[in-house]
Formats: C-alpha cells, structure tokens, sequence
C-alpha cells in the first residue's frame, strides 16, 4: 500500500499545527531473505516481510519518530 499525497500532506499539516518546524512521512514495503550456510551445509533460512509508514517530526534539536504497521491517514494523523 502507498501512502497518497493527500494523506501524507494532511499528516504533516497536523504535524506542523501542533508546534513543528519539519516533518516527514515514510511508507515501507520491503522484503527480505537470508541462507546461511557453513561448511557447504544450510544452517538456517529467514524470510520477512516489513511494511508500514511513519512520521518523524522535529521541533529545534528535539525529534520523535513513531512507525505503524497501518498505513492509514488516520493513523498517520494521529501519531502527528
């Protein structure tokens, strides 16, 4: 799932009305796989999958990042 403009603008409007001075909105969709094998053997094999969006806002020097696994404008604008 993408986050759209509209959300992603929406979020980092609240985001700047609640004191802000920049914010940025991420989105996630990314998989992933590891074989790990020693002496010619397999020992293990990993699969994952990591999806979900964020938003970082910062005020000065201060920051806060917070990352759902919703990609939702609700949920983005909430988190701002």
């Amino acid at each position: 799932m993408i986050i759209s403009k509209t959300d992603a603008l929406a979020a980092i409007k609240v985001a700047l009305a609640t004191g802000g001075d920049f914010a940025e909105v991420f989105a996630e969709d990314s998989y992933s796989t590891s074989l790990n094998m020693i002496a010619g053997k397999m020992e293990d094999a990993l699969s994952g999958r990591d999806h979900g969006g964020g938003i970082r806002i910062f005020k000065g020097t201060s920051r806060v990042y917070l990352y759902t696994k919703e990609i939702l404008k609700n949920v983005l604008i909430d988190a701002a």
